[in-house]
């Protein structure tokens, strides 16, 4: 009886453990170099890492699935691979390579205004208002 008992307390972690497994590899670039600081991201889950001073990266806990496994970092593309299977209990290696890109400064676009702001303590009025528009953040400029 005290078996049975002991078996209905478990089965529940039985059945809803989860087998996980390890991803791990390198990125580098054309050149065979490491790419430092690279991002390594499952897709579809929370999990990724950032790649050491070698371009070596481990993730620990991934779920047993298939995934797409993304990497990238600045002045570099976007790579992924698709379809990597992770097992139960082992460790995937998956490498990636990264290809330079060509980052050429544009014209910059300013899409936003600020009004002025009399720089006068004596004014009898002034007026103090934030940017306006997307992406403005900078200060507000002094009337003078």
């Amino acid at each position: 009886m005290r078996a049975f008992a002991l078996l209905l307390l478990l089965m529940p972690a039985v059945v809803t453990a989860q087998g996980t497994g390890t991803l791990a590899g390198r990125v580098v670039d054309a050149d065979g170099m490491a790419v430092p600081g690279a991002n390594v991201l499952v897709e579809g889950t929370t999990l990724g890492t950032m790649a050491d001073g070698d371009g070596n990266y481990r993730i620990l806990g991934v779920p047993v699935g298939e995934y797409s496994v993304r990497t990238s970092f600045i002045g570099y593309g976007s790579v992924v691979q698709t379809n990597v299977r992770i097992n139960d209990g082992y460790t995937r290696n998956l490498d990636f390579v990264l290809a330079q890109v060509l980052v050429t400064p544009g014209t910059p676009i300013v899409d936003c205004f600020a009004p002025l702001v009399s720089a006068d303590p004596f004014a009898s009025r002034v007026v103090f208002g934030g940017p306006s528009g997307p992406g403005c953040g900078f200060p507000l400029p002094v009337e003078r």
